[in-house]
């Protein structure tokens, strides 16, 4: 999906980067762990409606 797409990555504390493309904040890289947590979804509505 991304594949040859420019990503941006940025250290927002220490050993961990934020990985964000176009607008979207794609998740969050610990250097220490070697693990990506997801970021929160930029489409999922922000309060559920109920019926």
């Amino acid at each position: 999906m991304f594949a040859g797409q420019l990503v941006g990555i940025r250290e927002v504390e220490d050993q961990i980067w934020l990985v964000s493309f176009l607008d979207y904040d794609l998740g969050y890289f610990d250097n220490e762990r070697g693990r990506v947590d997801p970021g929160p979804n930029p489409f999922a509505p922000d309060k559920v409606l109920t019926m």
